[in-house]
């Protein structure tokens, strides 16, 4: 009797054990990404990160530049950077931006813009890893275009106004993966050109990007 008791016991709170032993995993795997959270975004932290984006862009220019006014083009970015967690969870840094704008019509019709910026960016975290962004760069770029197979290519001048929001997981002590979504502003001018007040050496070129990034902290580990 004593023995069919035990049994019905056990397998009436066996189900509820399993339940309470996944939740105390949780709890903990829980408390782990906190403390690394806590830990990663503190005041004087070095942060460290790379991340490369994929999306669309459209372009303004004026009426004579007509192969791409108004146009959709695929863009895509790389972004190293680096900074300093001036206080708690407020990151300030530098970075330098690559990005890339194509369209092609067909093989004799096709449109490429690149430039790359350095400049400043900062960062404020909320908890559990929720973040916005801002970042500002000015720098340098190409237009390359071929047109009816004749070949095209202008050097340009670059600021780039960056807007996002994102989120990072905490899973190790020093390494966090991001997933970020910004809008990028870019205002590009004919370096040939510059003519006084004349908006016809100016173009812009705004889109939106989903990005993948992996951030590092460097710096000597706490003792657990």
């Amino acid at each position: 009797m004593n023995k069919l008791c035990l049994i019905i016991y056990t397998l009436i709170t066996f189900p509820f054990s399993a339940i309470w032993a996944q939740e105390a995993h949780e709890e903990i795997r829980r408390n782990d990404e906190l403390s690394n959270f806590n830990w990663q975004t503190g005041k004087g932290r070095l942060y460290t990160g790379l991340d490369y984006g994929l999306g669309f862009s459209v372009q303004n220019k004026p009426s004579r530049q007509i192969f791409v006014n108004s146009r959709v083009t695929f863009n895509a970015t790389l972004s190293p950077s680096v900074g300093y967690f001036v206080y708690d969870r407020w990151l300030v840094g530098i970075h330098f931006d690559n990005a890339g704008s194509l369209l092609t019509q067909d093989y004799n019709n096709e449109y490429l813009l690149y430039y790359y910026t350095a400049g400043v960016f900062t960062r404020y975290y909320l908890k559990w890893g929720l973040f916005g962004e801002l970042r500002y760069g000015y720098g340098d770029g190409i237009e390359r275009l071929l047109l009816s197979g004749e070949k095209f290519k202008f050097d340009l001048n670059a600021n780039n106004y960056t807007v996002g929001v994102g989120i990072s997981n905490y899973w190790t002590r020093r390494v966090s993966f991001d997933v970020i979504a910004r809008y990028n502003y870019a205002t590009l001018e004919y370096s040939y050109l510059k003519r006084a007040n004349s908006d016809d050496d100016k173009f812009s070129n705004d889109g939106i990007t989903i990005s993948a990034g992996i951030s590092v902290i460097l710096g000597k580990l706490p003792k657990d």
